[in-house]
């Protein structure tokens, strides 16, 4: 039962008295008090009144003007990280506008008034796009609505944290810094995430290929794949190669055959969760910006960001390719449209012409499909995760864009991952399962998504830009579609697109050489000529033609030479760019 306290029934009855002798001894003075507090009170309600027809009592909105586009996505960044909005308990996804937070892009030559709306604070840029922040949800819900109906505005859209990083799959690899050569094996002992180890548990050897022969085993249910070429202190400079992807694309021979042809550079912006330092990337990885945690340090603290990155370095060996660090993902692996944006956007200006995209949504952003056209006409290459649904791309956001390279993942076996997305967009696909690459505290990871596929690409279109640094970013598109193995329905198909990368395609011997430029053959005998490609490649010697000056004295097939009568005869062989070598033979009875 509730205690009850105060006054009783009797004090409350004498106080009642008391109150009313009181009340009559001071009705008049009461009276007076009144009459000039009512004539008070109305001066200051007719004040008030007059200061709301104003607009003074509305929520001030404070604007910063900035002067870069740095500047914006600095101040841009700085209200993303104070208003995160909310994850909903039934869906478990972001609730649309929860941030309280709107993208509001203003159509060009047009001033539009947003300081009406009710925003606490307001981040203009030099071009047009307007960063509101709201005090709920529902306020910038309300305000949207309003805006979408002014004439000068283009579009309005939430920025909450709904862009990721995919479900991409991964299983930590951490190298034993004292780790001790197996005397029996030659092999470096390392220990995985489950303390399964490799140096006293030796498995088969696998077919990584090259430097990179390593291990295939079964362990915890998954499959973990280890370079046994990898040591720590090994630097990106090594002409060996981690994951399988890279002897299956053939990129460590196209890199061969671009490093004595060219001395110049490339950026390659990694867009994502920042970048790690790690031996591996020693040499490589350029300062970037983080639009997290607003500052110059693009540290990694999630992972995917570091194995992408090692991924376009593993493709590139010896090249000037450099890493662009842009963080917009946080540890989480979450980010907003306007830090997406904002970071195409930085590293376009920052020289990168090549900017790999392993990230996506449900929603599309009408201000990130913005930035990555603005990236284009600034002549980057922009590469796209497909995404990791195994849905049509349509629904993703980005990888239902056409200006980028869109890449869905394939397995060793050249069969579509199945968790790889499809459709009209996808214009080439890439190693993207089991991919082994750098990770957080120079450790390195097993990572499978569309997310390990498209940096594979990105390493390509590098190395095509390289070759072509005059092309645009349209025609580095078309050469990273047409230099591929066709594993699909013939021609292009929507879950492969044109195919993968075969890089041997686009290397042109520089010449061509013979083992013998004489020889003597007596009737009937043969001899076997050996041509020497410059550069060495696997492949380019299918490519090659062989030609006789005399059928009736000698012929010729693939470099076997029979004679056939007395006589002198020159043998010929071409490459398919018409670089050639010849021999002159004679034959004697």
């Amino acid at each position: 039962m509730e205690k009850r306290t105060g006054l009783n029934r009797k004090d409350m009855k004498r106080d009642r008295k008391q109150g009313r002798r009181s009340a009559e001894r001071k009705s008049v003075s009461t009276a007076s008090v009144l009459a000039v507090l009512t004539s008070f009170l109305m001066i200051i309600s007719g004040f008030c009144a007059v200061c709301v027809q104003a607009g003074a009592a509305e929520p001030k909105t404070e604007v910063i003007k900035t002067t870069s586009e740095e500047e914006f996505a600095s101040e841009s960044s700085i209200l993303v990280k104070e208003n995160q909005g909310s994850i909903s308990i039934k869906t478990n996804e972001v609730e649309e506008y929860s941030s309280g937070r709107l993208i509001v892009s203003v159509k060009n030559g047009e001033e539009v008034n947003l300081t009406s709306y009710g925003a606490s604070k307001m981040v203009q840029s030099t071009f047009g796009t307007n960063i509101l922040q709201f005090s709920s949800g529902e306020a910038a819900k309300n305000a949207a609505e309003k805006i979408r109906g002014l004439s000068g505005v283009s579009y309005v859209e939430a920025d909450d944290m709904s862009m990721d990083l995919g479900d991409t799959e991964v299983e930590e690899i951490l190298f034993e810094k004292d780790a001790e050569s197996d005397s029996a094996s030659g092999k470096t002992a390392v220990t995985g995430a489950d303390e399964y180890n490799l140096k006293n548990n030796p498995a088969t050897l696998g077919t990584t290929g090259g430097k990179a022969t390593g291990y295939d085993i079964e362990s915890a249910g998954q499959d973990i794949a280890y370079d046994s070429s990898v040591r720590i202190g090994e630097v990106s400079t090594s002409a060996s190669y981690m994951s399988w992807g890279v002897e299956h694309i053939k990129a460590h021979n196209y890199a061969a055959y671009i490093r004595p042809l060219t001395s110049r550079s490339i950026k390659v912006a990694v867009v994502d969760s920042g970048v790690a330092s790690h031996t591996r990337l020693k040499g490589r990885l350029l300062s970037g910006i983080d639009l997290v945690d607003n500052d110059k340090n693009a540290a990694d603290y999630n992972g995917h960001g570091t194995h992408v990155a090692g991924t376009i370095v593993d493709c590139t060996p010896g090249l000037k390719v450099y890493i662009l660090p842009v963080r917009v993902m946080n540890s989480s692996g979450m980010g907003s449209p306007s830090a997406v944006g904002n970071g195409i956007r930085y590293a376009a200006n920052a020289g990168a012409k090549v900017i790999n995209l392993s990230l996506g949504g449900r929603t599309r952003y009408k201000y990130i499909e913005d930035c990555v056209a603005y990236a284009h006409r600034k002549g980057a290459t922009v590469v796209v995760a497909s995404g990791n649904e195994n849905e049509n791309v349509r629904y993703s956001c980005l990888a239902h864009l056409s200006t980028p390279i869109v890449v869905g993942a394939i397995n060793d076996n050249n069969t579509r991952a199945g968790f790889s997305n499809y459709g009209s967009t996808v214009d080439v696909a890439a190693p993207g399962v089991d991919i082994i690459s750098c990770w957080l505290d120079n450790a390195y990871a097993i990572a499978s998504g569309t997310s390990m596929a498209a940096p594979h690409i990105s390493a390509v279109a590098a190395m095509h830009r390289l070759m072509r640094p005059t092309y645009s970013a349209d025609q580095i598109h078309r050469i990273v579609r047409y230099y591929v193995k066709d594993i699909g329905k013939k021609g292009w198909d929507n879950y492969f697109g044109t195919g993968i990368p075969y890089l041997t395609k686009a290397i042109s011997p520089n010449k061509v050489t013979l083992n013998r430029t004489t020889a003597t053959l007596q009737v009937k005998k043969t001899l076997t000529l050996k041509a020497t490609i410059s550069p060495a490649c696997s492949g380019l010697k299918n490519k090659l033609t062989w030609y006789t000056s005399n059928k009736a004295v000698v012929t010729v097939s693939g470099g076997k030479l029979t004679a056939r009568k007395k006589g002198t005869a020159t043998i010929t062989v071409k490459t398919g760019n018409g670089k050639k070598a010849t021999c002159k033979v004679t034959v004697t009875d």
